[in-house]
């Protein structure tokens, strides 16, 4: 997947308040790159009191953690199925 597609697939996210909410949740926790970039503009747009727990990063595909009850994946396609302790 290249540059392009990535910032597309966030861009679609970031235009949808409880997406951005939970996404935002997860990211914080997490050290990649867009990471910051997302947590910054969800900061910078609403007011993000959720929290993620149980976060867990799986190298190369992306984080996943629990906000308010709900399991959320955030990463590359193939993350959904990837092999994780939880």
């Amino acid at each position: 997947m290249n540059g392009a597609s990535q910032q597309s697939t966030v861009t679609a996210v970031l235009g949808r308040r409880p997406g951005v909410l939970v996404v935002a949740a997860v990211e914080r926790e997490s050290e990649r790159p867009l990471a910051e970039a997302v947590v910054r503009h969800a900061e910078a747009t609403l007011r993000v009191t959720e929290h993620a727990e149980g976060f867990e990063n799986v190298p190369g595909h992306g984080p996943i953690a629990t906000v308010s009850g709900h399991r959320v994946v955030v990463g590359n396609r193939r993350l959904p199925n990837a092999r994780t302790s939880t």
